[in-house]
């Protein structure tokens, strides 16, 4: 198989399981926002942010790790065995997870204080020491994925996703609370630890032929230094990250302004992940384990995968993140209601931002794959100053505005800093005209759309209208030669498997634009 049907084959699994979390777990932060309106929205966001700080310091470093090194073991035969390496990481993992849980204890009483009622102190204790199984599930994920066993991780979202729906349902249909809210996401990280736990146990026994408790095997000194190495840099770095990426801006908002705008910042926040993980974030997913591989076949192929990766995440992003940011109102108003109509301006400027910022999971993804932690350190240092300071200043005088700028200013110079860094060291850079181009078309091609629904404000004519422009933009995106002769193949191969798109990208469509792709090469 080569390297781009495989990538497109991991894309495939990977995918529909991001898609099922992502529209699920969008669909669930939704009807939790609508059951707790926007004050409520916000404490509750305050303490899921607590929880998800312990988790970065629990293993944000051995996150990657995992990956890397496990991936590593796939494709060089001078590296332990994988067995070795994940037990040796394993119990990197159990040292550091008591560290995370007391740190985050110790970080929310200094911030808040006295600011939360009992009952909402005795729920963040409660949220904290959920850290446990949520980081152990993570970590099991990144072996899965550094493993590249893509279908393991879609059957665990196939199990797990879906009873999460049913459990918030159930918990609206209650009418509850906070208090009821918090218990539902505590009883569904245990099972989603549960369930990743069982199938990294299967997948390593398959491999190994043994069980994880059998010993270790013996890993070289130079090989512990390097991971050691790579995890203390890394897990400094995922703090970094997280104060960076991870709305920081709620717990700010939250201390300067108010649970309101921190309402409203998480709906706008969140959706905008949402796009961006259902959409380039599929791609993003697999990058690490690709790049890695990389690595170990030359930096000739390491630097063409870069390059194409790029074009590839611009080409999969720009429609979706068109359509956002021109009908971010209609999207939150019909989404979240009314009261959450103020969501729709950080939505539309963290969408437009993302554009450009969505590049900096592919620099990264090379950067790690070279073992260049202590440059992403250090433009993570200053990338996390910066956005504090911001955040800080920003929020105290414009709040919600505020908190907006300071992230769009920071994500953009990270990831402006990131791609410079990775073209010196690859001598190459990413055409970054060509994807202004490729944006082009998208926000071209919804012109007429929009001025359909000012018109008539047929949300049921948007829908339609949206779908007839992404068949439109692909199609354009292909005839225009922007996709390769190669990829256009193996996108025909799998809609052949599909009915719905295979009756849309017809043989005879296919042989059409091919005849094209082999008139351009001559």
């Amino acid at each position: 198989m080569s390297i781009k049907s495989r990538v497109f084959s991991y894309t495939l699994y990977s995918g529909v399981s991001i898609y099922v979390e992502s529209f699920i777990g969008l669909f669930i932060s939704i009807l939790i926002s609508r059951a707790l309106g926007a004050e409520d929205l916000g404490v509750y966001s305050l303490m899921i942010w607590f929880s998800s700080l312990g988790i970065t310091l629990a293993n944000g470093g051995l996150n990657t790790a995992a990956i890397k090194f496990l991936a590593e073991t796939q494709s060089c035969a001078k590296t332990p065995s994988g067995r070795s390496v994940f037990r040796y990481i394993f119990r990197l993992q159990m040292f550091f997870l008591p560290v995370a849980i007391v740190f985050s204890l110790l970080i929310a009483k200094q911030l808040l204080g006295n600011a939360m009622d009992e009952e909402h102190t005795l729920l963040l204790f409660a949220v904290v020491l959920a850290i446990v199984p949520k980081a152990m599930q993570v970590f099991y994920l990144s072996v899965i994925k550094g493993y590249e066993s893509f279908k393991s991780i879609f059957f665990i979202n196939i199990i797990v996703t879906p009873l999460n729906l049913i459990t918030v349902i159930i918990v609206i249909l209650a009418d509850g609370g906070i208090a009821q809210f918090i218990a539902a996401y505590l009883m569904i990280t245990l099972l989603f630890f549960i369930v990743s736990w069982y199938f990294t146990r299967k997948l390593i026994s398959s491999e190994d032929e043994i069980k994880i408790t059998t010993p270790k095997e013996n890993i070289s000194d130079e090989y512990k230094y390097r991971i050691n190495h790579f995890v203390k840099i890394a897990t400094i770095n995922a703090f970094l990250f997280f104060i960076l990426d991870y709305g920081i801006e709620i717990l700010f908002l939250s201390w300067l302004s108010n649970s309101s705008d921190a309402g409203y910042y998480t709906v706008g926040f969140r959706l905008a992940e949402s796009v961006i993980t259902m959409v380039p974030g599929i791609f993003s997913f697999i990058l690490l384990p690709i790049m890695a591989k990389s690595m170990g076949e030359g930096i000739e192929i390491l630097t063409h995968r870069f390059k194409e990766s790029g074009r590839f995440l611009v080409i999969i992003a720009s429609p979706f993140i068109a359509f956002g940011v021109v009908f971010a109102e209609l999207i939150i108003e019909t989404l979240y209601g009314q009261e959450m109509l103020p969501a729709a301006m950080p939505l539309r400027v963290l969408l437009f931002c993302s554009s450009f910022t969505m590049l900096s999971a592919l620099a990264l993804s090379v950067l790690l794959s070279m073992d260049r932690q202590v440059f992403i350190f250090k433009i993570l240092f200053v990338a996390a100053i910066l956005n504090v300071v911001l955040d800080i200043v920003l929020i105290q005088y414009f709040s919600l505005a505020g908190a907006v700028a300071a992230s769009v200013i920071t994500q953009i110079g990270f990831t402006l800093a990131c791609q410079v860094l990775v073209s010196r060291i690859l001598n190459t850079r990413l055409p970054y005209l060509e994807y202004v181009k490729i944006f082009s078309i998208s926000y071209v091609l919804l012109i007429p759309l929009y001025v359909v629904y000012t018109m008539t404000l047929n949300i049921w004519l948007v829908l339609l209208g949206g779908g007839v422009f992404i068949m439109l933009y692909f199609f354009l995106v292909m005839y225009w030669f922007k996709l390769s002769r190669e990829e256009v193949s193996i996108i025909h191969s799998y809609a052949e498997k599909v009915p719905v798109l295979k009756s849309i990208f017809s043989n005879k469509l296919y042989l059409w634009i091919d005849s094209r792709y082999a008139v351009k090469s001559g």
